[in-house]
């Protein structure tokens, strides 16, 4: 074997291993809270839950709070 064929393998391998970490990262579900405090989850809540429904292997639960401006975390 030439040095351009190992360095051609030690390529494949290294992104191989590459795709198969990125995806172990991303294997579970999330779980999202959501904190309203202007009043829009009105207009997003069934967006955010169809979109949890549509995709389980992403988001697992959806928790949803209202609090008026001075509640809000942070």
């Amino acid at each position: 074997m030439n040095t351009t064929t190992i360095a051609r393998r030690v390529r494949r391998i290294a992104l191989a291993l590459g795709f198969t970490l990125s995806a172990a990262a991303v294997a579970a579900p999330v779980s999202l809270n959501v904190v309203d405090v202007a009043g829009n989850l009105q207009l997003t809540q069934k967006a955010i839950e169809a979109f949890r429904d549509k995709n389980p292997n992403l988001v697992s639960t959806v928790t949803f709070t209202n609090a008026p401006a001075p509640q809000l975390p942070g």
